[in-house]
């Protein structure tokens, strides 16, 4: 029990730094501006800050030398740090039981966080032994507003860079679904199966392009106002289906298919304090097929958008704006081919949300759900087998705040807001010859 009364003592000293420490957290201003290169598009952070000292914040992974394990725990409440040696354990026993320091860093010992850089921020309360070379931390997690005291701060993509030598397009950031955005599908989509009826989904893809941008300022630890969306968006997008059904036979699906989880778009650090921007694509596919005689077919519809701006702001003074975009169609085309004169109904969607978080500060979320209808049978005059489609497209926008706002309570959240509704529109009728 040797090592138990060595902590003891230590222990003491401990109480000894705490009565001594300051009562505030020393605070350190910065501004500047970093800027990366990715895919051949510029993304620049603009920032001027009045934050948590380089002193007072450990980074898990710059510890690597000292450390032998590092144990994340499933909530932030704790965390296991093993040391080489005792005498590291203790000299990190005394520092991190002093009020105001912070704990970062993670991704080198595989912790795991809400972000694909899995990189935390907690907030240190207390650090008791395990054994005589283990701590455990007892942590909180922390937000934006628990580091920064002034902070002004703000990203842009746009312009084109040299990425790795190579000079690339101009490119706004593409968000897509089996798509690099610039050549339909990648790969064609099974999506149900029997004895009855198979379909597959040749050529199912969306993808969005757009620029994206926050702006943020925060005042004596609270969010003052905040700014965020994306400019400059077009979508393009598409839903055709294979389909072989054995005489009178119907289906109705309803699959959500996640894109790659997680997807980030930029890490940075101001100073010791992480950021990181990524998005999620949920993706719910949708249909209703029914066939009225034993048949082959391929049909339906793709299509592009140009959608202009979208974004939100608020302040204490207007609480919650909101810029509407303005969707304009490029082009639609209707495809169709049957192996016989046959009826047949089908409803289909493509609905993908697109989740961009700026992490720790607010999620940006918007909703496209394209509804398409499609009738096809034979046309009595020119006894061609015709499809007819309508299509209904509206979009929904919403914004959450994951930081303190300034002498606020009730503005944590925005919308869900219908933005746009184009109402029913038909599409051009596509004739073959059977």
């Amino acid at each position: 029990f040797s090592w138990i009364l060595a902590m003891r003592f230590l222990a003491l000293l401990v109480l000894c730094a705490a009565a001594c420490a300051l009562n505030s957290v020393p605070m350190v201003e910065r501004e500047g501006q970093q800027q990366q290169c990715v895919n051949g598009r510029m993304h620049t952070i603009t920032y001027k800050t009045k934050g948590v000292a380089d002193d007072h914040v450990f980074n898990l992974d710059d510890m690597a030398k000292d450390l032998k394990q590092v144990r994340c725990t499933a909530d932030p409440s704790h965390i296991y740090l093993k040391f080489h040696d005792i005498t590291k354990a203790a000299e990190y026993f005394v520092k991190m039981n002093v009020e105001g320091y912070f704990l970062t860093g993670g991704s080198k010992w595989q912790c795991k966080y809400n972000n694909p850089s899995n990189i935390i921020l907690r907030r240190i309360v207390s650090a008791s032994y395990e054994s005589a070379d283990e701590l455990k931390l007892r942590t909180l997690s922390s937000r934006y507003d628990d580091v920064y005291e002034e902070a002004d701060l703000a990203y842009a993509s746009g312009g084109t860079c040299s990425d790795n030598d190579h000079v690339t397009g101009d490119k706004r950031i593409c968000v897509g679904f089996n798509t690099d955005c610039e050549h339909g599908a990648t790969q064609p989509l099974p999506l149900y199966s029997t004895q009855y009826m198979t379909v597959t989904c040749s050529e199912c893809y969306f993808g969005l392009q757009a620029d994206f941008f926050f702006h943020a300022k925060m005042h004596d630890f609270a969010l003052q106002s905040i700014s965020a969306g994306m400019k400059n968006a077009s979508m393009t997008g598409s839903v055709v289906l294979d389909i072989a059904s054995q005489a009178n036979w119907g289906t109705g699906l309803d699959k959500v298919i996640p894109l790659v989880a997680s997807t980030p778009l930029i890490d940075f650090n101001i100073g010791p304090i992480p950021f990181s921007i990524f998005f999620d694509v949920p993706l719910n596919v949708k249909a209703d097929i029914n066939f009225l005689l034993e048949a082959k077919a391929t049909l339906g519809v793709a299509s592009a958008w140009n959608l202009g701006d979208s974004y939100v702001s608020w302040d204490p003074t207007n609480h919650w704006q909101h810029v509407k975009m303005s969707p304009s169609v490029v082009y639609r085309t209707t495809t169709l081919n049957a192996s016989a004169a046959l009826t047949a109904t089908a409803d289909f969607a493509l609905s993908p949300v697109l989740e961009v978080h700026f992490d720790r500060l607010l999620t940006y979320r918007s909703t496209y759900d394209p509804q398409l209808n499609v009738l096809v049978g034979v046309d009595t005059v020119s006894k061609n087998l015709c499809a007819n489609a309508t299509y209904q497209v509206t979009l929904t926008s919403e914004t959450e705040v994951d930081i303190t706002i300034l002498g606020q309570s009730d503005d944590w959240t925005w919308g869900p807001k219908t933005i746009y509704d184009s109402g029913t529109k038909p599409i051009a009728s596509k004739c073959v010859h059977v």
